[in-house]
C-alpha cells in the first residue's frame, strides 16, 4: 500500500487519536510520546500485547545495553502511554545522542514493524499529526519530514524514530488534562519572574539533575537536602536552566523566614497600594492555587522547622510541581540528598583557581588531595580554597597544615568574594564559613548541646551517656535533627564530619558553662576499667583543642586525671598533648596545688620512659618528683607510693636490681604505715616487690608475700576474682621452680578455678595454666615455669 491509497484509514486514525487525546474540542493536537505511541499501539497485529512488551519492542537497544541497568514499572509505563507522566529521563538521555538514533531506526524495522499491520499507514498518521501540531516550528517540522524521502521501510523507520525521540524530549504537557488543566502564563501576571543562573564556577551534576527530574515526574513535592554549602541552591538553579523549555512556567522564590511574607511580597501587575498585606497574600495565594503540574515553583533556602512554618501544609497542597532546597528534615514529600565527592570537590577547586595559578594543581597534586580530605570534600570550602591558592602566598602543604589545626583558618586575612543565596559578599574565610553554619541563630540550649556532641568522636555521642553526663536534652537533640545538623544512628547523636569540625573550630563551648559534664567525665576517667573511660578521654582530647578553659581549676583536675588514665590505657599520643597542657597550667601558681609540683615531674618520667624509652631520664625526673614531694609533703599517700614504685621499676629495667628492691620496699612501706597495703595499689606494690625478691633468689620471702597477697585478696575480693587467679598462678610457678610440687598443684587448682570462672576454659591464660600443671605432674624435678604478667591494676 502506498501513502496516497491509505488516506481514508489515516483520517480515521487521526479522528480516533483526537478523540482519545483531547478532552475539549478547542484543545490543540500535540505530537509527543503519548500520541505517537498511541498510533503504534492501535495498529498492532496482536491486540493483546502488554504495555511492558510494547516498551521492550520500542526501546530494545536501550534495554539490551548492559550499562543502562533499567527495569520497567508497569504503573509508570501506563502513565507514560496515557501522557500523564514524562518518559524516564534515562531513556530520553540515552536516545538524544545522534549515534543512538540509528539504534532506534534498527529497532523500528526489526522489533516494531513485524507486529504492525500497516507501517505505511502508521507513518502517514504520524505525518498528519506532525503537520497538525501548530506548536512545532516550521524548521523542526521540515527537518522531521525530510526523513520521508522515499516510500521504503527504512525511511518509515527513520521518520517514526525521529518523531518519537522529538516527542519524548520536548516540553512535557499532561495529555490527560488538556487546556483546562494548563497553567496561565505567569509572565503576564507576576512582574519579577527572572530566574537566577548557576554560579560561573558551577560544576555540572548530570546524575543529580536526572534523578531530580525523575523524582519530580512522579512526586509533586521534592526536598533537596544537604549540609550548608554543599551546593543545593546551585543544583536547583541548574535544574531550572535545564528544564526551562519543558515547563509552562518556572517561579523562583527565596524563603525569607515566612511563607506568608514571601507570597505577600510578590509583585503582581494589578496590585494596588490600597491592598493590605493580608489582602495581597490572599490574592497571590489564590493565584498560586490555579497553577498546575506544568508549573515548577522552586523555593530556595527553606531552613526552618515544620512547627515554625504554619503554612507548610498549604504550600505542599498546591497542584503545581514544587522543588524546595533545605538543610532540614521533613516528613512531607520526597527527599533527595545533595552530597559531594572527591572528584566533584577537585573540579570545583580547579574551577576557582585563577588561570595564572593552574600550575599549582599539577605541581602539588598530593597536597591538594590532602587539603580536600581535610575539608571532607565540602563544595563551598573547595571553591574558597581554590581562590586562596590563586594568591600564591601560601603553599598547599602549609594551607593543609593550617586547616588541620583549625578548619576556619582564623589567621588568614585574605578577603574572598563569594556569591551565596543570590548575594555577593567579600569577607575572610573564617567569617564566610561561620555565616554559613549560622550557629549564632540557634537558641542557647541548642548551641550548647551541639557543641557538646561535637566533642565526641565521629562515631557519635551515645544518647544515654549524653543524658547521664550532661542532662536530659532529648528536646534539643530532636530539634537539631529536624534542623539537619545531626543524625540519630544506633542510639547515638552523630554529626556530619565537616559540620563537627566547623562547630569545634568555632570554640563556642566554655568549661564553666557545663561544670557538671566535666565533673562526670573526670569521674569516668578515674575508673579505667569502665567501658566508657575511652569515650570520656576522646571527648577531653577534643576539648583540649577547642574548649574555652575559663574554669582553670576544674580543667586542671580534668587534665591531671586524664594523664593517669591515658597512662593506664597506653594512650600515649594523647598523653603527650595533655602533658604539654598540664605543664602550661602548672605555671599558674594561683591554681597549681602542692601535689602538682611533683606530679609534673612524675608525668614527665612516664613520657620519657614509655614513649622515648629513655629510662635514665625517667629516673632523673622521678628523683626530682620524690625530692619535691618529700620536701613539701603530700596528703596523697597513693601518689607518693607510686613515685617509689615507678622508679623501682625503672631501675629494674636499667638492670640495677638493688636499687629496684630498695625503692619498691619503700613504696610498700609507705602504704603499710598508713594501713593501705590492703588496697589494690598496695597489692600491686607488694607483688612487684615479691617478683624482684624472687629474681634476687630470696625465695622464702617471695612466697610469704605472695601468700599474704592472696589472703588479702580473698578477704577483699574473694578467691574467684581475676587478680586472685593470676597471683595464684604466679605463686604456683614459683613453688614449682623450687621443687614444692604439692603446694604448686594446690595453687594451680585455685588459679584455674578463678581464671576459668571469669575468662572461660579456652582463654590462653587458662590454657597456659593447665599446660604448666600437666608438665609439673609429669616430672619429679624442679620446673622453671613462666607466668602471665599481672594486670596493671589489681581488680576484683
Amino acid at each position: 500500500m502506498n501513502l496516497c491509497s491509505c488516506y481514508n484509514s489515516v483520517i480515521y486514525s487521526l479522528r480516533m487519536l483526537t478523540d482519545r487525546y483531547m478532552v475539549r474540542k478547542d484543545t490543540m493536537i500535540r505530537l509527543d510520546f503519548h500520541s505517537v505511541s498511541t498510533i503504534l499501539m492501535d495498529n498492532q497485529k496482536n491486540t493483546d500485547i502488554s504495555q511492558i512488551d510494547f516498551m521492550y519492542q520500542l526501546f530494545a537497544a536501550f534495554m539490551n545495553d548492559e550499562s543502562t541497568n533499567f527495569d520497567f514499572d508497569n504503573g509508570l509505563v501506563c502513565h507514560w502511554l496515557k501522557g500523564e507522566v514524562r518518559v524516564s529521563p534515562k531513556i530520553i538521555n540515552y536516545y538524544i545522542p545522534k549515534a543512538h538514533h540509528q539504534l532506534m531506526y534498527n529497532d523500528m524495522i526489526n522489533e516494531v514493524f513485524p507486529f504492525i499491520s500497516d507501517p505505511a499507514s502508521v507513518t502517514l498518521a504520524i505525518k498528519e499529526l506532525l503537520i497538525a501540531d501548530v506548536s512545532i516550528s516550521e524548521t523542526e517540522r521540515e527537518r522531521l519530514l525530510g526523513f520521508l524521502s522515499a516510500d521504503t521501510s527504512e525511511c518509515y523507520a527513520a521518520f517514526i524514530a525521529e518523531t518519537l525521540i522529538f516527542g519524548m524530549s520536548r516540553c512535557f504537557v499532561n495529555a490527560g488534562n488538556g487546556a483546562k488543566n494548563s497553567s496561565p502564563l505567569i509572565d503576564d501576571i507576576i512582574l519579577t519572574t527572572n530566574l537566577p543562573t548557576p554560579a560561573r564556577t558551577f560544576v555540572a551534576r548530570e546524575a543529580e539533575l536526572t534523578d531530580i527530574e525523575e523524582l519530580l515526574s512522579a512526586n509533586p513535592l521534592v526536598f533537596l537536602t544537604g549540609i550548608p554549602g554543599i551546593g543545593k541552591s546551585e543544583v536547583a538553579k541548574a535544574y531550572m536552566k535545564a528544564q526551562k523549555k519543558y515547563y509552562t512556567n518556572i517561579l523562583y522564590l527565596e524563603y525569607i523566614g515566612s511563607f506568608y511574607e514571601m507570597i505577600a511580597d510578590l509583585d503582581f501587575v494589578d496590585d494596588t497600594d490600597r491592598l493590605s498585606e493580608k489582602e495581597r497574600f490572599r490574592k497571590h495565594f489564590r493565584f498560586l492555587k490555579t497553577l498546575k503540574a506544568d508549573t515548577l515553583i522552586v523555593i530556595d533556602n527553606f531552613n526552618t522547622t515544620a512547627t515554625e512554618e504554619s503554612l507548610l501544609n498549604q504550600i505542599s497542597s498546591l497542584k503545581c510541581t514544587i522543588l524546595i532546597t533545605t538543610r532540614n528534615n521533613f516528613a512531607l514529600g520526597t527527599e533527595y540528598a545533595i552530597e559531594s565527592s572527591k572528584e566533584l570537590a577537585l573540579q570545583v577547586l580547579q574551577q576557582n583557581v585563577k588561570t595564572s595559578a593552574l600550575d599549582i594543581i599539577h605541581t602539588y597534586s598530593n597536597e591538594i588531595e590532602l587539603l580536600l580530605e581535610t575539608i571532607n570534600y565540602h563544595i563551598m570550602s573547595a571553591g574558597l580554597i581554590g581562590r586562596l591558592l590563586s594568591y600564591k602566598n601560601m603553599l598547599p602543604a602549609d594551607l593543609a597544615k593550617h586547616l588541620h589545626d583549625n578548619v576556619l583558618l582564623p589567621d588568614n586575612q585574605n578577603k574572598l568574594s563569594i556569591s551565596k543565596d543570590n548575594v555577593t559578599v567579600k569577607s575572610e574565610y573564617q567569617n564566610i564559613m561561620q555565616d554559613l553554619l549560622q550557629y549564632g541563630a540557634l537558641a542557647p540550649a541548642l548551641q550548647q548541646t551541639l557543641s557538646i556532641i561535637a566533642l565526641a568522636p565521629e562515631t557519635g555521642f551515645p544518647l544515654r551517656y549524653l543524658s547521664k553526663w550532661h542532662h536530659d536534652c532529648t528536646n534539643e537533640v530532636d530539634e537539631l535533627e529536624e534542623l539537619g545538623l545531626l543524625e540519630l544512628n544506633h542510639h547515638s547523636a552523630t554529626l556530619n564530619p565537616y559540620i563537627r569540625k566547623l562547630v569545634n573550630a568555632g570554640k563556642h563551648l566554655a568549661i564553666s558553662s557545663c561544670n557538671e559534664l566535666w565533673k562526670n567525665l573526670l569521674a569516668e576517667c578515674q575508673d579505667v576499667d569502665s567501658g566508657t573511660a575511652t569515650l570520656a578521654l576522646q571527648i577531653i582530647d577534643t576539648a583540649l583543642r577547642f574548649a574555652l578553659k575559663d574554669d582553670k581549676q576544674l580543667w586542671l583536675s580534668v587534665i591531671r586525671t586524664s594523664l593517669e588514665s591515658n597512662h593506664c590505657l597506653h594512650r600515649y599520643r594523647s598523653y603527650s598533648n595533655l602533658l604539654n597542657e598540664y605543664e602550661y597550667l602548672c605555671l599558674d601558681h594561683s591554681i597549681c596545688a602542692t601535689d602538682d609540683q611533683y606530679l609534673l615531674f612524675h608525668f614527665k618520667a612516664i613520657e620519657v620512659a614509655e614513649i622515648h624509652t629513655n629510662v635514665n631520664k625517667a629516673i632523673q625526673f622521678e628523683e626530682k618528683a620524690i625530692a619535691i614531694a618529700g620536701k613539701n609533703g603530700t596528703s596523697q599517700v597513693l601518689n607518693f607510693s607510686t613515685l617509689y614504685l615507678d622508679i623501682g621499676r625503672y631501675y629494674h629495667i636499667q638492670g640495677n636490681l638493688g636499687k629496684a628492691l630498695d625503692y619498691t620496699k619503700k613504696s610498700t612501706g609507705i602504704l603499710q604505715e598508713t594501713q593501705m597495703q590492703y588496697s589494690p595499689n598496695g597489692i600491686a606494690s607488694l607483688v612487684q616487690y615479691a617478683r624482684y625478691l624472687f629474681e634476687n633468689r630470696q625465695i622464702n620471702e617471695t612466697i610469704r608475700i605472695y601468700q599474704n597477697c592472696l589472703d588479702i585478696i580473698n578477704v577483699c575480693f574473694g578467691d574467684t576474682s581475676l587478680t586472685y587467679g593470676y597471683i595464684a598462678q604466679n605463686l604456683a610457678a614459683i613453688l614449682a621452680s623450687v621443687n614444692k610440687s604439692k603446694a604448686a598443684l594446690i595453687y594451680y587448682d585455685k588459679a584455674i578455678i578463678a581464671l576459668e570462672n571469669l575468662l572461660g576454659s579456652e582463654h590462653e591464660d587458662v590454657m597456659l595454666c593447665k599446660e604448666q600443671m600437666h608438665k609439673l605432674l609429669a616430672t619429679t624435678t624442679p620446673v622453671l615455669l613462666s607466668a602471665p604478667a599481672l594486670p596493671m591494676k589489681i581488680t576484683a
